[in-house]
């Protein structure tokens, strides 16, 4: 059973309910269909910061805080930072590519908004940006699922 939580631990009825859709990578004449609704995009465009959950080497959950970008071009999640091919979070993604990212925030007086991405992640060493430069190591991940709740009805197709 899923139970929303208030601010206070109490569950709420203003509470809202979560679109939750699996990604099926599709592309109709040549265009590949994103992952995320437009509603998503919108909120993701806010740049807010983000927290990776990864799963280290005996099992633990490791939740850290940090910044991304999303790759339109891919359609993923890019997450850099420096020095991060010797971080835990680098690690644990070589050697258990199932992430989950959270982008959420609080709007007064209580409305939450989240975004959560459940995906595989690819480690690369040495990645390039779009305009061909190095852009060094980063997480990229795919995703497999897409939850969120809290933002603006975007019509039919958020619950794809």
């Amino acid at each position: 059973m899923d139970i929303n939580h208030g601010r206070n631990g109490s569950s709420t009825s203003e509470d809202p309910e979560p679109s939750v859709h699996l990604v099926v990578v599709s592309s109709k004449w040549g265009v590949i269909v994103s992952a995320f609704s437009e509603a998503e995009l919108v909120y993701l465009a806010e740049g807010k910061l983000g927290r990776l959950a990864t799963v280290d080497s005996v099992g633990l959950p490791h939740v850290v805080p940090l910044g991304w970008s999303y790759n339109r071009e891919l359609d993923t999640i890019d997450v850099g930072g420096r020095d991060l091919a010797h971080t835990a979070k680098f690690r644990n993604a070589q050697n258990n590519p199932k992430v989950a990212l959270v982008v959420d925030d609080v709007l007064p007086p209580w409305r939450p908004r989240c975004v959560m991405i459940r995906g595989e992640a690819e480690v690369l060493d040495d990645a390039v940006g779009p305009d061909g430069q190095s852009i060094g190591s980063i997480i990229r991940i795919s995703p497999i699922q897409v939850i969120s709740w809290g933002l603006p009805d975007d019509g039919p197709e958020q619950n794809r």
